[in-house]
């Protein structure tokens, strides 16, 4: 009876040894970060996105024809926080705060060590030719990441519509990187 209360105590103290230990997948994620997000967008001219066959050839009779673009977008650095939204399922919420002023939200999902955008997300980005904003466009984001270590690498895929110079551009395509490192 002895030796089976000891065997029983010995396992239940192991068994809350390994569980102490284990943070939950969130809580891996939450924490303050510096970021930087740079990257590049195809855009073609919203006026050639789903126009009829009828409206390409007149616009082909003046001389427009609807060759897509790749430019780059404006890299933007700042703050990044990860807070717990909801521990019952792991939401998260990311705050970027970029230097230069703008700041966006991101709700999220954690499992193991990788972070999945959900919801609907907005960000503003920038596009830019040497280094000079020349447009800009509220786009929607989403995108996934994971941990290694101190740092988080999230690939992000941007969509919507950029406006360059008056003229309405829409996002086709995009390579988005942002890494962030732990403070």
């Amino acid at each position: 009876m002895k030796k089976t209360i000891i065997a029983a105590t010995v396992l239940a103290l192991t068994a809350i040894t390994f569980t102490s230990c284990e943070k939950a997948d969130y809580q891996n994620f939450a924490g303050s970060y510096t970021y930087k997000t740079s990257g590049k967008v195809e855009l073609l001219a919203s006026m050639f996105v789903d126009a009829s066959q009828e409206k390409l050839d007149y616009y082909a009779s003046l001389g427009l024809t609807p060759d897509t673009l790749w430019v780059n977008l404006m890299p933007e650095e700042g703050q990044m926080n990860i807070v717990t939204k909801d521990k019952t399922n792991g939401s998260m919420l990311i705050t970027f705060n970029a230097i230069l002023g703008d700041v966006s939200t991101i709700t999220s999902s954690v499992e193991g060590n990788a972070i999945t955008f959900t919801g609907s997300n907005t960000k503003t980005a920038y596009i830019t030719a040497e280094d000079v904003s020349i447009g800009s466009g509220t786009v929607a984001v989403e995108g996934s990441g994971n941990k290694y270590d101190n740092v988080i690498i999230l690939n992000m895929v941007y969509s919507g519509t950029i406006s360059i110079a008056g003229v309405d551009m829409t996002v086709l395509d995009s390579d988005v990187k942002c890494v962030a490192k732990e403070n």
